[in-house]
């Protein structure tokens, strides 16, 4: 028979590991390809530019990236890959936004049917990042956070585009799915103390509004 005080520290544990699955499941490193993968599926493309555009997509924006920081951490030089030292995000968020950067001009030169969005894409992909360094200096937001929502206003647009031939199911799809994902992941950031309630809300904020303004600014370039 459990006692209070054990049921207690049971569910803790239960929504701590609940937490960490979503955390690590919604990491900014997965939802980049994952908006790519998206997308093709929305603009109804092929398999093979779907796979040759979630490849790279994989190399840029994930591997390389988590490649660094998990060196980072096997060389003592961060204690954890959530980062919470906002004093050590530096590095990584340089590394980062050069990888992102190769990433996305490979991806912007891509010759596929949908490339003048694509381009589109890729930019902000690139772009918030380095606004992230910039805000990072002076207030630690949640990356998970402003990473779905860039996600969702990257979904939303696109959903609203009218250049190209488009599969609604995927569209609609794919966004009542990020727009479920942004709260979890904001719990999920909160519930394992990385951030307060304003950082996960400003995250979430930075990635939606800033990211709507850029797509709607090129896209009427």
């Amino acid at each position: 028979m459990k006692y209070p005080a054990q049921k207690s520290n049971t569910v803790a544990t239960d929504r701590q590991s609940v937490a960490r699955y979503i955390s690590d499941a919604a990491n900014p490193l997965v939802i980049t390809p994952l908006v790519f993968l998206m997308v093709g599926w929305q603009f109804c493309a092929t398999y093979s530019e779907l796979f040759s555009i979630v490849s790279l997509a994989l190399i840029f924006y994930s591997v390389i990236p988590f490649g660094f920081i998990y060196y980072l951490k096997s060389s003592g030089q961060i204690n954890n890959l959530d980062i919470r030292d906002k004093s050590k995000r530096s590095k990584p968020y340089f590394f980062t936004i050069g990888s992102y950067l190769a990433g996305s001009l490979l991806i912007s030169n891509f010759s596929i049917s949908w490339n003048s969005d694509l381009w589109i894409i890729a930019t902000c992909f690139f772009i918030n990042p380095v606004i992230g360094y910039i805000i990072n200096r002076r207030w630690k937001v949640s990356i998970h956070s402003a990473a779905t929502g860039t996600a969702i206003s990257v979904l939303y647009v696109m959903m609203h585009s009218t250049q190209y031939s488009r599969n609604p199911i995927a569209g609609n799809v794919s966004f009542l799915f990020l727009l479920i994902l942004l709260p979890l992941v904001m719990w999920s950031r909160y519930q394992l103390d990385v951030h307060s309630v304003p950082q996960v809300l400003g995250g979430a904020l930075i990635g939606l509004l800033l990211t709507y303004g850029e797509l709607t600014l090129m896209m009427n370039l």
